[in-house]
């Protein structure tokens, strides 16, 4: 199973939850291998299999990477298990790690769907609805102050998104500052200047969550996601992204996929659309502003003008010479 979603959409957190659930069906308990996709330096597959032998009872793995997946495969082959592969980067961290056994059932979670992982189940984790959100902030603040002013909890809600690292975090910093109100919050919140900065608690940190799959990307890819940042639209199509780049419509299509597969832009009802969730707007926005020129800016701003002039050219009904004025149509 390949949970699997935004940066900051819950995936560890419910692979963890599951796996904590369904411990008591496999007599060995889980396994559990923090991958660090989203680190300079993830888990290699020598030191994933090193702590799988470890946590199977070998004293002393193999030095040999090659003999650790041999013996790994072995001892995995008559048994049955539960593995969690925890924040996988791509399919190469995944796939030396599966088990050939029947009896095993492997839950994985990715900022990446992982589409190459044949025969997988897959799981794309969506935003918390407006009562989920409730439930969470009433268990991290108290109940009492979320009901006090309940319309101020759910514009908090609709200011985080529905992401839950967001929610968490602003629900952490309420149960730290007692004398802050929901309305309080709510109102520092607003300003989305500052939204990505009030969204941080401790270590959780919204925009870290978010720069670190920004930095994974490809240069290219990095700078479709973040010309997304000229426009905030609610939504967005291969055409109207090649005019932002000044690329070919098919070259902007494919970049687009792969900030889906990458878990930072969504689809939209219809094929062909994307859709930007409103915190990663903010975020494409600032990287817009920080990482593009500003020449480069006012010409993305300028193509995307002049594509959208052309449409509305291409649409407009055209008037009837001599039919009866200027309203008159053809």
């Amino acid at each position: 199973m390949v949970v699997s979603g935004a940066p900051g959409v819950g995936k560890s957190s419910l692979v963890v939850h599951a796996a904590h659930e369904l411990a008591r069906r496999f007599p060995g308990g889980p396994l559990y291998v923090d991958l660090r996709g989203m680190d300079d330096e993830p888990t290699t597959p020598a030191q994933a299999l090193d702590q799988l032998l470890t946590a199977l009872g070998v004293a002393a793995p193999p030095p040999a990477t090659d003999a650790r997946l041999t013996l790994w495969r072995t001892l995995a082959a008559a048994r049955r298990g539960l593995l969690v592969l925890d924040d996988a980067r791509d399919e190469a961290q995944v796939r030396p790690l599966l088990p050939g056994g029947p009896g095993w059932l492997v839950l994985v979670s990715s900022r990446n769907a992982l589409a190459g992982l044949v025969g997988a189940d897959r799981m794309p984790l969506g935003v918390l609805s407006d009562a989920e959100t409730r439930t969470l902030l009433a268990a991290s603040v108290g109940g009492g102050r979320i009901a006090a002013d309940d319309p101020a909890a759910a514009e908090l809600g609709r200011l985080c998104g529905g992401l839950p690292l967001a929610v968490r975090a602003a629900a952490n910093r309420l149960a730290v500052r007692p004398e802050w109100s929901a309305r309080c919050f709510v109102e520092r919140l607003r300003d989305e200047q500052r939204r990505l900065d009030l969204l941080r608690a401790g270590d959780i940190q919204v925009r870290g969550a978010f720069e670190r799959s920004y930095r994974l990307l490809d240069p290219s890819v990095r700078r479709t996601f973040r010309l997304l940042g000229a426009a905030p639209l609610p939504e967005y199509t291969a055409p109207v992204v090649a005019a932002l780049s000044g690329e070919p419509v098919p070259v902007a299509e494919d970049r687009l996929d792969r900030l889906v597969d990458a878990g930072l832009l969504g689809t939209g009802a219809a094929p062909g659309r994307y859709v930007l969730h409103t915190l990663l707007a903010l975020f494409a926005a600032e990287r817009f502003a920080g990482d593009e020129a500003a020449g480069d800016r006012e010409a993305a701003r300028g193509r995307l003008a002049a594509h959208l002039r052309g449409r509305g050219a291409a649409t407009r009904p055209a008037a009837s010479p001599g039919a009866g004025g200027p309203g008159s149509l053809r």
